[in-house]
């Protein structure tokens, strides 16, 4: 065989090698894309990458889950691709998920299998979750956080909450993980039901409900009842409801700061169970204890049992703005500090000084900034009383772990999750107008010429064998 012939093979064959080689690669990506995702996310805050409590959550699934789409497919905007990617995701995660679309717009009859709060669906933008006992929906508007643009009144998508909302709703399917929470109303309270299901504990697993004390009695179906600011005294009568509900071993949370104005008849009630809310404003003047402003406090947390059932390891809280709290047993009830200021904390005695460093008339001490109480019980579970000296402690991103393991505690419901959102406004790369002709260059002419060069080179000189 001459040395033509020879090489003729010899490329002959390493070409059906090399293209056998991309089939047979081909045909493996094919079997396994079922259950591996092989997509690669390079976003900023890794938006598509599950969080370990997800990962949790999937792991301990022992019954199958079906989620639908309703997201028409002709919604190719950057949002809808990262939901339909995201929801891929969960389902190479576990034998147990199947995930699968189908075209509210082609097919309208299916938004009649399916209601939201309640009512049905009017459009497809909707996720459906659903297992052989319940089923729930997402909607597409609960998962981003919308802004204002800068340069115009334009809404935009700012932050991905999908997972938080998704996660949440497998709990739910497959758990039945809803808990009722009651937000007081009436006595000048800041917040309201709607602003902690919307923006304090979206999808966190509870139902939120506004419930005047002032008129109703506390229903019956209630895991907690939530004091959030209230600027005016209750009567002796909205006492005795607090105090029956939680003689029947239920869940009260009270938020207060320093400006909320003196309540003697909910102060009496809360020393009944050993809390004292004191005078003033606190600080710490160490270094490692406050963000930004010395009233902004990073506590220090407390090593009890309640404070572990919480399990505020590898989480930030921030207490702004907080008024002392102390709280000591008292009969048969037990009092615990959850969180206080450092050895180097201090309460201000002007609330409204325009500083937040140590002035005449203040007083060192350390503090608590949040306590809870507990009774024993005959009933299902031990009462609980939460306070908090902080109110502006609800708005703070980083607390929303410490405030989930909060209501998992008083509530003892181990299925209540927070995943905090990801930011979806990806940095732009700005290149020069230069730089892109340059790059051009290279890649449309400079490259093709070596590679035209290299192969050219090879040819003669096996023409010349």
């Amino acid at each position: 065989m001459n040395k033509k012939r020879k090489y003729a093979y010899a490329a002959m064959t390493s070409a059906c090698l090399a293209i056998a080689v991309i089939i047979i690669i081909n045909v493996i990506a094919w079997v396994i894309s079922d259950k591996v995702n092989l997509s690669v996310d390079l976003t900023k805050d890794g938006i598509l990458n599950f969080s370990e409590t997800t990962s949790k959550v999937i792991s301990e699934l022992d019954m199958d889950v079906r989620i639908l789409s309703l997201i028409p497919e002709s919604d190719k905007n950057r949002e809808m691709v990262q939901i339909d990617e995201m929801l891929k995701r969960y389902e190479t995660m576990s034998d147990r998920i199947t995930y699968e679309s189908a075209d509210a717009q082609k097919n309208p009859a299916l938004l009649s299998n399916y209601t939201i709060d309640g009512k049905p669906l009017t459009d497809g933008y909707n996720v459906i979750f659903e297992t052989d006992r319940m089923s729930t929906v997402v909607s597409v508007n609960d998962m981003f956080i919308m802004y204002k643009g800068k340069k115009s009144d334009t809404i935009m998508a700012g932050a991905l909450r999908a997972e938080q909302y998704f996660t949440s709703a497998i709990l739910k399917v497959t758990k039945g993980s809803d808990i009722n929470a009651y937000v007081t109303s009436g006595h000048g309270e800041k917040y309201t039901a709607e602003e902690f299901k919307n923006d304090i504990l979206p999808a966190a697993g509870y139902i939120f409900s506004d419930f005047s004390i002032m008129t109703e009695n506390v229903p019956e179906n209630a895991d907690v009842i939530i004091i959030a600011g209230p600027k005016t005294d209750y009567s002796g009568d909205e006492i005795e409801k607090l105090s029956a509900y939680l003689a029947s071993g239920g869940s009260l949370q009270v938020f207060t700061d320093p400006t909320t104005p003196e309540l003697p008849e909910l102060a009496t009630f809360l020393g009944e169970w050993g809390i004292t809310v004191n005078q003033g404003l606190v600080g710490d003047e160490d270094s490692a204890h406050y963000a930004k402003y010395k009233t902004n406090i990073i506590p220090d947390v407390a090593d009890n049992e309640i404070a572990q059932k919480i399990n505020l390891e590898n989480t930030q809280v921030v207490f702004p703005i907080s008024r002392p709290i102390s709280a000591a047993n008292k009969n048969d009830i037990t009092a615990y500090t959850i969180a206080s200021t450092s050895g180097s904390g201090f309460i201000k005695k002007d609330i409204y000084s325009p500083f937040d460093t140590f002035e005449a008339g203040d007083t060192k001490e350390i503090s608590d900034v949040a306590v809870m109480a507990t009774r024993p019980s005959y009933e299902d579970r031990d009462p609980k009383v939460f306070v908090s000296g902080s109110l502006a402690f609800l708005e703070v991103q980083s607390n929303k772990p410490f405030y989930t393991g909060l209501m998992a505690t008083m509530t003892e419901q181990p299925y209540s999750i927070y995943i905090m959102p990801k930011n979806i406004n990806q940095d732009a790369v700005v290149i020069a107008q230069s730089s892109i002709y340059i790059y051009s260059l290279f890649v449309v002419v400079v490259i093709p010429v070596v590679i035209l060069a290299i192969g050219f080179i090879i040819w003669v000189k096996r023409r010349h064998l």
